[in-house]
């Protein structure tokens, strides 16, 4: 079969692969427009009708369908709130969901949405006050509590999400966010003990499709944050049984590995994440402290270069190239390293750095004029 017909066989089986989908979404599109010419009020056949045309790439259509709902209908939240879905610009979105609540206070996905734009673009207390308004609506909504609870969080009011993370979970026993975002409230108010009683409980009644690798990581931090190392490794271990692609999972086995001394298993781990992640400064740094702290300095002075290329704002990767370069016999390449990171580094709690780097050019330039003086 030539080049030419491989290519007229594949344009033909896309042909065939890509029609019936297409006619799918035709047809549910369909069946949800009938749904809302019954019902022109039906909040959800109109989300629905939406996300089969958006599936269907046809924004331009539904802007100038609900353009026209609203304009026959100007002072109507519901048709106010589905115009303002399609609208991309964030501003221009929230003016409609705005004028929506204000038509209609019983709008609960409207408060919803109005919560999550403000709480995206940092706006923690009114996106409470969004949420707080839908909780009214639908107290026992375990989404909307979860969703309060990050709002209090960010907000820098950890104790108000640990409560409403709570409500979340009494009104849904196997909600896999919840768990995750109360185990995190607990780990970063140094409560590990709860955070892993968290997480535990929350991987006995997760259901077989929630992403169990990310309770599991979790507990794994939450065990290293109380020197449970073999417990950690083994939390870390069972995220990627369950999900071996969590990239996570590898960089956590490997800085446990690290702060153990154990390099090249710790090399091996951000190996299989730099795979993944190759444009990530952090990973490259670590990989070029482990194979420096095993002596590996050309191994060590590649990945730190790679390291400084992907984030050159990280002076401190200065000083150690200098002291990669100096210890693998390249002086030259050592004093501009070094002399590079005395000049740019000007935090006050680094001085201490500072110091012990001066120090080492102090050495390179004396040895470097010895040699030459031999």
């Amino acid at each position: 079969m030539t080049v030419y017909t491989k290519m007229i066989c594949a344009l033909a089986l896309g042909i065939v692969i890509a029609g019936p989908i297409h006619a799918d979404n035709n047809t549910e599109r369909a069946y949800f427009l009938r749904a809302i010419n019954r019902n022109p009020t039906d909040l959800q056949s109109h989300i629905s009708y939406q996300r089969v045309a958006l599936k269907m790439g046809d924004r331009k259509t539904l802007l100038s369908e609900y353009g026209a709902y609203m304009r026959d209908n100007p002072d109507t939240g519901l048709y106010l709130y589905l115009y303002g879905r399609l609208v991309k610009n964030t501003e221009h979105a929230r003016t409609y969901l705005q004028r929506a609540v204000k038509a209609d206070t019983t709008l609960f996905n409207a408060h919803i949405d109005l919560g999550r734009s403000y709480y995206h673009d940092g706006l923690f207390e009114e996106a409470i006050g969004r949420y707080r308004v839908a909780l009214r609506l639908r107290p026992k909504s375990a989404t909307t509590s979860n969703l309060l609870g990050l709002a209090y969080y960010h907000r820098g009011y950890p104790q108000r999400a640990i409560a409403e993370y709570q409500r979340a979970i009494a009104h849904k026993p196997d909600y896999t966010d919840a768990y995750l975002n109360l185990g995190l409230a607990f780990y970063f108010t140094d409560q590990p003990d709860q955070a892993i009683n968290t997480y535990l409980q929350g991987l006995d009644g997760a259901p077989p499709d929630s992403e169990k690798h990310l309770l599991y990581h979790n507990l794994g931090m939450a065990y290293r944050q109380t020197d449970r190392a073999n417990k950690a490794r083994d939390a870390y271990i069972q995220a990627l049984k369950h999900n071996p692609k969590y990239i996570e999972s590898h960089i956590s086995l490997g800085n446990l590995s690290f702060s153990q001394g154990e390099y090249p298993t710790a090399i091996a781990y951000y190996r299989k994440a730099i795979n993944t992640e190759s444009e990530n400064a952090d990973l490259h740094l670590r990989m070029g402290l482990a194979h420096f702290n095993q002596q590996g300095y050309d191994d060590a002075i590649t990945h730190l270069k790679t390291a400084l290329k992907r984030d050159s704002t990280n002076v401190q990767i200065y000083d150690y190239l200098g002291r990669a370069h100096y210890l693998n016999d390249q002086p030259d390449q050592a004093v501009q390293s070094l002399e590079t990171y005395i000049s740019c580094e000007t935090r006050y709690d680094q001085k201490g750095r500072v110091a012990k780097a001066k120090t080492l050019l102090f050495t390179v330039k004396r040895d470097r004029i010895t040699d030459i003086l031999k």
